[in-house]
């Protein structure tokens, strides 16, 4: 049955994925940006300028990722998504066996298919959708997969106890954390489980020695990471400004990672009705308190145990709550709700309910893929055919002063040099400023983006 369901992912996973890999837009604006680094320095599979944008300094791995992709296909858009598209496949396997030795670990039993449909789900979500289709989003798609194995080596040394077990957890956590900080909190979440494991079983993890190396090689990480982020990027990184704001976008960012396809109608909303946000967020803090008092009345659950199920909680929301605004990918979170639906399954008996649940999810996400890479593909054709239009009207004005409004002001000298010079590289003949920077919420209405594209 296994080998069944791991080879419905690969068939379903290439039904959804191939269309839109040949029919997509070549490249996206930070694409041309990543690829020009590449370009200016083609010998060096690492970016030494601390400066550099999208935090590749201290994204080394994301960074060698796109080197070699860059080295082996050059503009070959095709094969490096197909690339990513196979890191995507092994991404939902890995999956599949977390959530089925979770079960086995906890006495779930949860049904093989169940988990089968969990990963066919979180196989065409519309987050998946971007860092198959879009390249420099490979560098989520690297952070969770490593992220995912390290999860998944935790889980069988704690069955084992085998040292191999606990030096691959490092590994791959390390190199989830060269792909992309946002994983740094695993560690912790670990940390919850061997408390978690402690009050119920009496049972000492730490009398391993294997198990004390990896939380102190753990600990230097997250502080290097910590402290080489806030050096580099302070600007970027407002420590205050998101635990003041932030927890009160919990719910919208739920909403997001559930019904996708109306993601940014949902960010715009609470971005322009944040008083919403903040009454959501009492109304769902207060739930989810007296969801576990529900539980502990019922099941007489111990205080300890709830207390660090909201430790583990907010640790998993720590990264969503410290990422810049303009980050919306939340695989993080999408892995921790198909872990965490595994328990609300257990709770409920009727079988019928949760396959029909799970197969109205998995019929709603086929149709949002189906709508929004409908979108993608009609909105990438308008822009790259204006595009061009674009730099011919450029290449006409030779001598003339041209201001242009854009939302990515700073990719348009990039962009004209790959349209018109076929390769990557910033064009000398384009300066561009920011004459006016405003939010566009276009929300892939190519009406709306026609219009905004005229009017500039």
């Amino acid at each position: 049955m296994k080998k069944t369901h791991l080879a419905l992912i690969v068939f379903v996973n290439l039904i959804f994925y191939l269309p839109i890999i040949f029919s997509s837009l070549k490249f996206y604006d930070d694409d041309f940006i990543i690829f020009t680094y590449i370009n200016n320095n083609p010998y060096s599979p690492i970016i030494t300028d601390p400066s550099a944008q999208y935090f590749l300094f201290l994204r080394p791995l994301s960074y060698f990722s796109f080197w070699i992709d860059y080295t082996l296909f050059s503009d070959n858009y095709i094969a490096i998504k197909l690339i990513s598209l196979t890191f995507h496949i092994f991404f939902i396997a890995v999956t599949y066996f977390i959530l089925f030795r979770i079960s086995r670990k906890f006495n779930l039993f949860t049904d093989r298919k169940i988990i089968l449909l969990m990963c066919l789900i979180l196989s065409i979500h519309l987050d998946s959708l971007m860092w198959i289709s879009i390249i420099n989003y490979r560098t989520e798609l690297l952070m969770i997969l490593f992220y995912s194995l390290s999860l998944l080596y935790f889980l069988k040394y704690i069955d084992t106890f085998k040292k191999s077990f606990i030096i691959l957890t490092s590994f791959f956590f390390l190199l989830s954390v060269l792909s992309k900080q946002t994983g740094l909190h695993l560690p912790l979440v670990f940390l919850v489980f061997i408390l978690y494991e402690y009050h119920s079983n009496k049972t000492t993890y730490f009398r391993d020695k294997g198990l004390v190396y990896f939380f102190i090689f753990s600990a230097i990480i997250i502080f290097l990471s910590t402290i080489l982020n806030l050096y580099f990027h302070e600007n970027q990184v407002s420590i205050f400004e998101n635990l003041l704001k932030k927890p009160f976008t919990i719910f919208s960012i739920f909403i997001h990672t559930v019904i996708p396809l109306y993601s940014n109608y949902i960010h715009s909303f609470f971005i322009t009705n944040k008083i919403y946000a903040v009454i959501l967020f009492i109304i769902a803090f207060s739930i989810i308190i007296l969801f576990f008092f529900f539980l502990k009345k019922k099941y007489r659950i111990k205080n300890d145990k709830i207390f660090l199920a909201l430790a583990l909680f907010t640790i998993i929301l720590i990264p969503r709550i410290f990422a810049i605004g303009s980050q919306r990918l939340n695989s993080i979170i999408l892995v921790w709700i198909c872990i965490s639906f595994l328990f609300i399954e257990k709770l409920i008996s009727n079988r019928a309910l949760i396959y029909s649940a799970l197969f109205i999810l998995l019929l709603f996400g086929s149709i949002s893929f189906y709508v929004r890479t409908n979108e993608i593909i009609a909105s990438n054709n308008f822009k790259e055919e204006n595009f061009a239009k674009l730099s011919k009207f450029i290449d006409s004005r030779s001598g003339s002063t041209l201001v242009l409004c854009s939302d990515t002001y700073d990719v348009v000298p990039y962009k004209y040099q790959y349209y018109t010079k076929h390769n990557f590289g910033k064009s000398d003949k384009l300066i561009s400023i920011p004459i006016l920077y405003e939010l566009l919420l276009v929300n892939y209405d190519v009406s709306l983006y026609k219009k905004v594209f005229i009017n500039c």
